[in-house]
């Protein structure tokens, strides 16, 4: 099963903190990036994945959230979704950066607004866009390149209202939620993954780790403990990853 929490881990060169909170059975890695403990070195990352072999990451043990309520009343909790972030940058045919670029993200038709934020977002000098969105199918990323010689040229070809409209930004459709199919060893291992069954470093192979973490699954769900992927086990897969 998984290793016990409360407890430091010391990182490997390869170590990422994703991987780590799958390890310890956690499923959503900001538990661990946004722990007190962790605060230090956090705000030494410029990408919170990247670790270095020796960093210690504090693995909190997960408990219960407690609220006081009034009875006989109607109260509302808000639950966020998990989240992927997105890590990347924005540049011309000629590797230039986009720097300072203005750029909203947008979930099933619906603009996001990053919880923690407000006002505009914007890329950094570098072109980089570094933000968290919700592990949906259907995020697109509008960037607004304010290119000045690309719009003169675009302008004197007298575009209709709804051209100019879309090329006023430009529009990349992300999906933080893709699977690979499940009778691939990267699709297996993704879903594995994504119900906190840690891997080691074993991606894109079909090794021990794998097989170890097919076990435990089959373990959980009443399934013989084979370590192979048969028909039942891909079933139960299917239906305890949602996809």
């Amino acid at each position: 099963m998984y290793k016990p929490r409360d407890t430091w881990h010391v990182a490997d060169s390869d170590d990422d903190v994703q991987w780590i909170a799958s390890e310890y059975g956690i499923k959503d890695w900001e538990t661990v990036a946004k722990d007190p403990k962790n605060k230090e070195l956090m705000d030494k990352k410029r990408d919170p994945h990247v670790l270095y072999a020796g960093d210690k990451v504090w693995i909190p043990d997960l408990k219960p959230k407690v609220f006081d309520a009034e009875t006989d009343k109607k109260h509302e909790y808000k639950l966020y979704p998990p989240r992927q972030l997105v890590h990347m940058v924005l540049e011309d045919g000629d590797g230039k950066a986009y720097g300072n670029c203005r750029y909203e993200f947008w979930v099933k038709g619906k603009r996001y607004d990053p919880p923690g934020t407000s006002g505009e977002l914007r890329s950094r000098e570098d072109g980089l866009v570094y933000q968290l969105v919700p592990l949906e199918r259907d995020v697109e990323l509008r960037a607004w390149l304010e290119d000045p010689k690309a719009k003169q040229k675009y302008e004197e070809l007298e575009p209709s209202p709804e051209d100019q409209e879309e090329f006023d930004y430009i529009s990349i459709r992300l999906n933080p939620a893709h699977l690979d199919p499940i009778d691939t060893v990267e699709g297996l291992q993704d879903r594995l993954s994504n119900l906190g069954y840690g891997l080691k470093d074993e991606w894109g192979t079909l090794g021990d780790g794998t097989r170890d973490a097919i076990r435990e699954f089959q373990q959980d769900v009443g399934l013989t403990q084979s370590g192979e992927m048969d028909t039942e086990t891909r079933k139960r897969l299917l239906e305890q990853a949602g996809s």
